[in-house]
């Protein structure tokens, strides 16, 4: 424990100057467009969504259906969808 204590290294000033006041953060996050509609209200352009209900009420169906009109930048009738198909993912490190 007192090898811990000892690795924990003071701040310096420069890495202080660079921290960011919440108040700003929260003013520059309202300049920001609103982040385009996946699926309607339900998800939205860098959220994490859960589709969950009882067992085979077709939950994969939905799933494959969104995310084939997200991949082609088609609407599913009744549900506001952004049209423009998402940018390209790069999943290397």
């Amino acid at each position: 424990m007192h090898d811990l204590i000892l690795q924990i290294k003071t701040p310096s000033a420069e890495s202080v100057k660079k921290l960011t006041k919440a108040n700003e953060c929260i003013i520059a996050a309202k300049r920001l467009p609103p982040p385009d509609m996946l699926f309607d209200e339900f998800w939205r352009e860098g959220e994490l969504a859960l589709l969950i209900g009882p067992h085979a009420t077709g939950k994969s169906v939905l799933a494959v259906q969104i995310a084939d009109a997200i991949a082609r930048g088609k609407v599913i009738d009744g549900f506001q969808m952004t049209t423009k198909r998402p940018r390209e993912y790069s999943w290397s490190t």
